[in-house]
């Protein structure tokens, strides 16, 4: 009788051994989305807008961003998602990537962008900026005061991105108080 109940003690122990190998690899990718490229993870992004899915743009979210803004800005995240599923898409546009370190106004060693009178700190520094641009026709007024019309590409929609864990998310920006510092996370 002891035997059979060390086997089916080594039987179960087994089964839950290979359940959890097995389920390992599923558990990042449900958690997480991102994709392979900046260019990839815009077009996620225009595939979610148009399909108005708040949980697959909230899955194109660096994460530890959305743990800090649940944390210190509870609310601003689905303030951003509301913004983003109220773009207009152009028929025609094209991504094009900017590093970060080409954007004057963005401050590395504080993780801030100064824009206006704003101030924007980074809860996760961005590498790149993901534009997505498209032609437009843009008023433009000559030597002499005349206007005309040019056209010119536009941005439509600028997002803030870095790479983890081997894919591509976006990084929000907080609005920093005139009168306080946010608090870096840990």
């Amino acid at each position: 009788m002891n035997t059979k109940f060390n086997y089916a003690a080594a039987l179960i122990v087994v089964a839950v051994i290979a359940v959890s190998i097995l389920a390992a690899p599923l558990r990042p990718a449900v958690a997480q989305s991102g994709a392979g490229t900046p260019e990839a993870l815009g077009n996620k992004v225009l595939e979610a807008i148009k399909a108005q899915n708040k949980d697959e743009l909230k899955s194109l979210i660096h994460p530890e961003v959305i743990s800090y803004l649940k944390d210190k800005n509870p609310g601003e995240l689905d303030k951003v998602i509301g913004n983003l599923l109220s773009l207009k898409i152009p028929p025609t546009s094209e991504f094009v990537v900017q590093p970060m370190e080409e954007v004057s106004e963005y401050d590395k060693a504080t993780q801030t962008l100064t824009f206006r009178e704003n101030t924007l700190y980074f809860p996760i520094p961005p590498t790149d900026l993901l534009v997505l641009v498209t032609e437009a026709e843009i008023p433009k007024k000559d030597e002499k005061g005349v206007e005309t019309k040019v056209k010119a590409k536009v941005g439509v929609m600028v997002n803030t991105i870095t790479q983890y864990n081997k894919g591509w998310y976006i990084v929000l920006p907080v609005k920093k108080a005139a009168d306080k510092e946010e608090e870096k996370p840990e």
